[in-house]
């Protein structure tokens, strides 16, 4: 029974991680779009995501169009994982 609780501990903090980033982004970059947050294992691959994917945890966001370096500078809790693709800026909660 404790694994069992400390699974659903563990599945509400992800979660709740999960939704603060989604809004903090939200808030922070008004006009701006989520084009990819919660993925599921299959869609993960049809998009030629990594198998490690923070997408898969809900943790992961590609933002477009691509933000200018001083609005990305706003995501200080995300520095450990931003990277920078052509059309769009992945944010990730940890590397």
């Amino acid at each position: 029974m404790k694994i069992s609780k400390v699974l659903l501990i563990l599945i509400s903090a992800i979660l709740g991680l999960g939704i603060l980033g989604y809004l903090s982004i939200k808030f922070l970059l008004p006009g701006y779009t989520i084009s990819s947050w919660w993925r599921t294992p299959l869609h993960n691959e049809e998009v030629g995501g990594v198998s490690n994917s923070m997408h898969l945890l809900g943790l992961g966001y590609d933002v477009t169009p691509k933000p200018s370096n001083n609005e990305l500078s706003k995501f200080w809790w995300f520095r450990t994982k931003l990277t920078a693709y052509p059309k769009h800026v992945h944010l990730g909660f940890v590397g």
